[in-house]
């Protein structure tokens, strides 16, 4: 209990109301003797009691949620709040909302019956919210009496509730739904509700049945703005308290079984809770989606302007509906057993706690004062109650669970709400662009996963652990080939349980052999050093490894362990065993140029070729630069950390120089080229890092092997003991990256081979160790990967010295007697000269096959449910499309498909296999049973055989006469097969299903494109296509290999990246070129125009990012660990690279380039992404009120020149000053500060440079056009509220709309002016010319002082619109009226910024005065503290 609290157990008293002493009950449950199953009768009997649930759904029919459908309206005495909740949505739109309630009349809430609480409770804290969050803050208002007593009254007096008013979850999300038609009743078994009458069936409160209610049958009893994107928001989290209901039995009931020590019983619970978590992920919470043809579209513009912002607490002391304070959640975490509630969420979660109403307390607090079902399992020695513990903790707290796919899903939309004009979410986060406030509360989400992931558990409770079933199913042994392989992995007893469609994540290891490569590379080929090395030497663990290795705790034992019984160091050995050797990565070669600053590895990095090689190699290019790992040299971080202290004043003193050459060991001439004169410690860190060759921790450049993700390829219902992979194994050859050659000989340098990791596993535990061998031979002898050396090796001499022995051993896992055996048989060969290739291996065969096999056989892994690659409706046709081992899924399908039959009306699946060759294709048997038995119609196509499957016969056989090889859009696009498609999809509604490697998947999508092209016209097509993909009909599996790096010469720059963001396709498109739209991720240039089709969280999303690097961003939300996410990137992969200058250019230059000018163009191309879609969705498209649909259209006339146009609601005309203001009071002063500064202050530019720079910042800031700019919105803000005090009119008057398109004109104009300048600096960078040119600088001075050019030009357009808009004369009288001064509000200093959030200030200095209590802005003005620093460097906090 104290972990959950952190503080004195809260008094569950109920506090005392009228109906408390009538019935005379109350609950005595403070001492805490109650159990959950007593507490929930309790509540029942006294909601019973008291006629009404004021004190908290709580029942085991319905759970969380009210046993009748809540109250519609009020009795006629209140018939004000009725008006008032008819009204809401048109008062909205035409902002009439505040006007409206300052004269309404104040109702005596102590008079309303108390059955009506909890709709008083919604309609008043709902409409207060509204009232003070929507449009600007009500400064030196009030929140009007007819709103705030009875809103208190109701909270206080009816719910119980101490301190300032709130708008809770329990009234706002659970009471706030009503049935769209018929109301669904009850089942016979349902116990009916007591105090259910007629006189309550006339409010619209009636019983109804919580298993029937879904979004589709229901809508929101309070309306805001009568659109679907509130009615889907708020109406999954109430159907997902409404599905969830039977969770709360389930827990009582899991916690009895507990006590009387019944596992069966607890297993079964523990079944029904994961197929009621997977509900909820995959089906209740899947209906908020981003796709705009998906049926449940929630678009993100109107989410984030209209129905979000609503619910923000006005002060910041009062509680909010946000997602911690569903009760559901709270119930699994004390099901779970979580105990750390450290983090910002986790406080709030338990803060939120007290908010609850007390039925929900006291049985929260019962069932953690329950017995815990994580000890119960954690003592049991039952693996498979193990595993399904593990298994549902996964399912709620894991990446693919509840909670891992709601972080990926709110911080998508509250990244395009803040981009687009949010200003405070719900929990309190807030903060400008740069500050990227959705990544942080991407971090906090993640670190509340992991909180919930931190009880103690054993490994077993994480992941399952079964064994391969060793040797060949059909017998036959291929040779040297890229050959398929069918994995069985037996699962008896593990409990884990899949369906068709589900992914097996394996746990990998590293080739025994890549170990012993590496342990003798570090050894410098000493084979007694590197057993030394391998044993005695110890490693390290940082966090990273900790955590990785914790799977495995099976594997670890009789080591020194910390307190949660992780090791804190492995010997060599083992380190290598579980660290990813191969391929390498990006980063490791960055560390490991960074300590050697080899010209042979900074060659690698710049032609992308890091994938070429493996650590062992990496490890012998170290050792060339006398750069050794396992030294005793301090790490980089070591040395800076000691010297941080003497930099953290922010400046860099010249007494630190003697501190910084002590540290790292530099002569005075070197420190001087480091050119210290940056004004922070992060610069000086940066130039260092370039400078210093610094020693990278092992855990830091090698990182630990994690899952790779497999599809199932058996159906559990055919082998319930087994679960069967289908692997390809991922081999080729390439030349050896570290041979030392010059270029004249680069084609005589030797090929080495090599192997896919993960493949390479799994597929060599079910190979007989004798074929491992022989593979290692013939690796050793150099041959290629296709040679047969049946035929060869008769010529080939072969010899086996003492370390090409050691490398047979560890890869064939031979014993030390085999070993002997094989030694003492080759030195008779040696003395009769026979010493082939292939007797040598005829001597390893005949010595280890048939012999006991000493390998452990065992592999760890999980398994969970794909959430859209799964089976549909039993009759809905089935279109599977696989390429190669893409069959794997498929499997599984077709033997689940023929347990439950055929369709009706003789239709059949379909089924499309592309295949290299005959021999790679497998499951043949099967699949003609398939087709024989009216299951299936299956298509084959080789590319590479000329031949065509024929059916016809008792078996499976092949036509050499008129087959033709060919590819899968081939087999896709014939005529008769376009008609069948035609058929399946049209007409059956056919789930199309593609699995297959991400060439392979692009050019089937390209293909089905064509196919609905033709089918539904070229427009329709891809409409077709793209509602397939949102309703979940088109679904892909796709997945990536090893594949042999590539010298690629297509590259782009930077210059031209930053143009390809033209989405809304505003910009001139010169003759005869295509518009592109491209993203960059890990370097690899990716087309978006696809993309925007196929990605499932939306276009919006993508669009944000169009034209810039999203690397930090993919990697922001965990998008590479998803190995689904990777893999789809194939698709779209344009095969082209950004060109990297990280080695081209010089420290200095490069410091200038990245920190300046790079990041200044990402910053403004994000800006300009932000506010084009700002308009786009807030002003051009879209309705904020289902009054907005029929307001038709009106003449603009500007200049003289009319124009017809749509109308704007007021409502949108708010928004349009929102997104415009935004631009001048955030945009432009968080471009124009620190960026600018970086950009404008290099030493290089010349003294009188900065001079100029100065003087042109000051005459704008001090021009009247800059004053007129400060007023122009608020003068926008007059003119719309005149127009709203008019009766009846709702919509932007015609001159303000004309006025404010120009305005969004220079807006537009202005970043893209400002873009053009910085495209012109990055060629110079590009271009790679010499700074000591003259051209050089006058070049830059003109690239930068054009882009205050820019920002003068456009202060001057915006004045001279205004003037032409507004009477001079008003415009004075405004800015006199305002006391705005020249300079006072500048845009050009960080200051500025200090006065976006004085609006929130204010806002809670007027709801302190309504509703009371002390109000905490700390995170409201945080970027205020900032100003303080802005123009200085005396804040340390600034450069981190």
């Amino acid at each position: 209990m104290s972990h959950f609290l952190g503080c004195p157990v809260h008094d569950n008293t109920v506090p005392s109301t009228e109906e408390d002493s009538q019935s005379g009950s109350r609950p005595e449950i403070e001492d805490g003797k109650l159990t959950a199953r007593e507490v929930v009768m309790h509540a029942e009997k006294i909601n019973e009691e008291l006629g009404h649930e004021n004190k908290g759904f709580l029942s085991f029919s319905h759970g969380f949620a009210p046993r009748l459908t809540p109250i519609t309206h009020f009795p006629p005495e209140f018939e004000a709040w009725n008006k008032l909740v008819d009204l809401l949505p048109s008062l909205l739109s035409s902002r009439k909302l505040r006007k409206y309630c300052d004269g309404m009349p104040t109702l005596d809430a102590k008079l309303l019956p108390p059955i009506f609480a909890i709709r008083a409770a919604n309609v008043l804290g709902f409409t207060a919210h509204a009232y003070w969050n929507i449009g600007d803050a009500p400064t030196g208002r009030c929140i009007p009496a007819s709103l705030e007593n009875p809103w208190k009254v109701v909270n206080k007096f009816h719910l119980g509730r101490d301190g300032p008013p709130f708008l809770g979850f329990f009234e706002q999300i659970i009471a706030n739904f009503q049935f769209e038609n018929k109301v669904p009743l009850p089942s016979q078994d349902t116990k009916p509700c007591p105090w259910a009458d007629e006189n309550l069936a006339s409010y619209g409160s009636v019983e109804y049945d919580v298993h029937q209610a879904t979004i589709s049958s229901f809508y929101p009893s309070l309306w805001l703005t009568r659109l679907k994107e509130e009615r889907i928001f708020f109406g999954v989290m109430t159907e997902m308290h409404l599905a969830a209901a039977p969770v709360v039995k389930l827990v009582v009931e899991a916690q009895e079984a507990v006590l009387e020590n019944d596992q069966l019983k607890l297993k079964a619970l523990l079944v029904d809770l994961l197929a009621m978590l997977k509900h909820l992920t995959f089906n209740v919470f899947n209906k908020i989606q981003q796709q705009r043809m998906a049926r449940h579209f929630n678009e993100g513009a109107i989410w984030c302007k209209v129905v979000a912002p609503v619910a923000t607490p006005i002060t910041s002391t009062t509680f909010g509906p946000s997602g911690t304070a569903a009760p559901l959640i709270h119930l699994l975490d004390a099901f779970f057993g979580r105990i750390k509630y450290e983090k910002f969420i986790g406080k709030e979660v338990r803060g939120l706690f007290h908010s609850f109403p007390v039925n929900w307390k006291n049985f929260l607090l019962a069932v953690w004062r329950g017995p815990s079902i994580r000890e119960y399992v954690t003592n049991s020695s039952d693996l498979e109650l193990h595993t399904l513990f593990g298994s549902c903790l996964s399912q709620y707290a894991g990446e693919n669970g509840f909670l891992g796919r709601h972080k990926l899903k709110m911080v998508g939309y509250l990244e395009v709400a803040m981009k687009l004009g949010r200003a405070v979410t719900l929990g309190g986060f807030a903060g400008l662009l740069k500050d990227r406030t959705w990544d942080k509360i991407a971090d906090e989400l993640k670190v509340g996963q992991d909180e919930r992931f931190s009880i103690p558990l054993s490994g077993s409770s994480r992941c399952s652990v079964g064994k391969v079933i060793g040797g060949y199913e059909d017998g036959a042994v291929r040779k040297n080939t890229a050959q398929t392989h069918h994995v069985r992995v037996d699962v008896s007893g593990t409990g884990i349980r899949y369906t068709p469609g589900s992914h097996v994540s394996i746990l990998y290891e590293s080739c025994p052999y890549e170990v012993e490569k590496t342990l003798l590379a570090f050894a410098d080929g000493n084979i007694e050093e590197a057993k030394r090395l391998g044993n005695e030497y110890m490693v390290k663990l940082n966090s990273v490894w900790k955590k990785a290795i914790y799977n495995r705790e099976i594997h670890h034992k009789d080591i020194g362990t910390d307190s949660c019984g992780i090791p804190t160091e492995i010997n060599l050995n083992t380190f290598l065993k579980w660290g990813r050797l191969r391929p390498a990565t990006q980063k490791m070669l960055r560390l490991a140029y960074s300590a050697s600053h080899s010209k042979d590895i900074r060659s690698i990095l710049n032609l992308h070729l890091e994938e070429a090689l493996t650590f062992s190699d990496v490890v012998v290019l170290l050792k060339r630069e006398g750069v050794n790992l396992l030294g005793n040299v301090p790490s980089s971080k070591a040395r800076f950390s000691r010297i941080q202290g003497h930099l953290n004043s922010g400046r860099i003193n010249p007494s630190h120089a003697s501190t910084i050459l002590e540290d790292f060991g530099l002569p005075q001439t070197e420190l001087n080229r480091i050119s210290i004169r940056s004004s922070s410690a992060i610069s000086l860190q940066r130039k260092l890092n370039r400078t210093v060759k610094q020693t990278p921790d092992l855990c830091d450049i090698v990182e630990p092997c994690d899952f790779r993700r497999y599809s199932v390829a058996s159906s559990q219902l055919v082998h319930p003991n087994e679960l069967h992979l289908y692997i390809d194994r991922v081999q080729y050859e390439a030349k050896s990256a570290v041979a030392m050659t010059s270029p004249l000989l680069s084609s005589a340098v030797s090929m080495v081979r090599r192997r896919g990791a993960a493949s390479d596993y799994i597929i060599s535990k079910s190979l007989p160790r004798y074929v491992l061998a022989i593979e290692c031979l013939s690796e050793i002898a150099g041959f290629k990967l296709k040679e047969d050396y049946t035929n060869k090796g008769d010529d080939v001499k072969f010899y086996l010295n003492e370390m090409k022995m050691e490398l047979l051993k560890s890869r064939a896992h031979l014993i030390d007697n085999e070993v002997q055996a094989i030694d003492q048989r080759m030195k008779k060969a040696q003395e009769t000269g026979d010493v082939s290739f292939n007797n040598i291996a005829k001597i390893i065969e005949e010595e280890v096959k048939d012999k006991p096999d000493p390998r452990d056989m065992s592999i760890v892994f999980t398994c969970e449910e794909s959430p859209r690659f799964h089976l549909p409706s039993l009759n809905t046709p089935c279109i599977m499309i696989a390429g190669g081992t893409g069959l794997a899924p498929f499997r599984s399908f077709w033997q689940t498909l023929a347990m439950k039959g055929r369709l009706p009306n003789n239709d059949k699946h379909l089924l499309f296999v592309a295949q290299r060759t005959r021999e790679t294709m497998s499951f043949e048997d099967e699949i003609f049973a398939m087709v024989k038995a009216g299951i299936l119609d299956v298509e084959i196509i080789f590319s590479r055989d000329e031949c065509a499957p024929d059916f016809s016969g008792n078996e499976l056989v092949y036509n050499f006469e008129h087959g033709r090889k060919g590819y899968i859009d081939q087999l896709i696009e014939k005529k008769h097969m376009q008609q069948h498609l035609s058929y399946l999809i049209r007409d059956k509604g056919a789930h199309l299903y593609l699995c297959g490697r991400g060439a392979f998947a692009k050019t089937a999508v390209e293909a089905l494109d064509r196919v609905l092209c033709n089918m539904f016209g070229k427009n329709q097509g891809e409409i077709e296509l793209e509602k397939m993909v949102a309703e979940d009909r088109l679904v892909l599996d796709i997945f990536t290999s090893l594949n042999q790096p590539t010298v690629t010469d297509q590259w782009i720059e930077l210059s031209e990246l930053c143009q390809c963001n033209d989405f809304a396709e505003v910009r001139p498109l010169a003759t005869n070129k295509e518009r592109q739209l491209y993203i960059v991720i890990n370097k690899e240039v990716y087309d978006m125009k696809k993309l925007f089709l196929l990605h499932p969280g939306g276009d919006v999303m993508l669009k944000l990012y169009c034209g810039m690097d999203a690397t930090k961003a993919w990697k922001a939300v965990g998008h590479d660990k998803a190995p689904e996410a990777v893999a789809m990137l194939e698709i779209f992969d344009t095969k082209k690279v950004l060109r990297s200058l990280d080695f081209a250019l010089d420290f200095d230059d490069l410091d200038w380039y990245k920190e300046g000018w790079r990041e200044m163009t990402m910053t403004l191309v994000e800006m300009q992404n932000a506010l084009s879609l700002a308009f786009h969705n807030n002003w051009d498209k879209g309705e904020f009120s289902s009054d907005e649909i029929n307001l038709g259209e009106h003449y603009t006339v500007w200049r003289g020149k009319a124009m017809w146009r749509p109308k704007r609601s007021l409502l949108k005309g708010q928004y349009f000053i929102d997104t415009h203001d935004r631009l001048w009071s955030m945009f432009l002063p968080s471009l124009l500060s620190d960026p600018f500064d970086e950009l404008s202050g290099n030493t290089k530019l010349g003294s009188d440079f900065f001079i100029r720079i100065e003087e042109k910042l000051e005459s704008l800031v001090d021009s009247e056009n800059h004053l007129i700019c400060d007023a122009v919105s608020t003068i926008m803000k007059e003119e719309l509220e005149k127009a709203s005090e008019i009766p009846e009119n709702k919509e932007v008057p015609s001159d303000l709309q004309a006025y404010m398109e120009e305005i969004r004109k220079v807006d537009e104009k202005l970043l893209e002016d400002i873009k053009l300048c910085l495209i012109t600096g990055l060629q110079i960078f590009e271009r790679n010319e010499s700074p000591i040119l003259p051209t050089f600088r006058r070049t830059m001075c003109d690239c930068i002082m054009g882009i205050l050019e820019a920002v003068e030009t456009y202060v001057n357009m915006v004045a001279s619109l205004s003037k032409i808009a507004f009477d001079i004369e008003h415009i004075s009288e405004f800015i006199n009226r305002q006391n705005l001064k020249r300079g006072g509000m500048t845009l050009l200093h960080s200051n500025r910024l200090a006065t976006v959030d004085r609006d929130y200030t204010d806002k809670d200095e007027a709801s302190t005065k309504v509703l009371g209590g002390e109000v905490d802005v700390d995170h409201k003005v945080q970027n205020i503290e900032k100003c303080k620093y802005a123009d200085t460097d005396d804040d340390p906090k600034l450069d981190n």
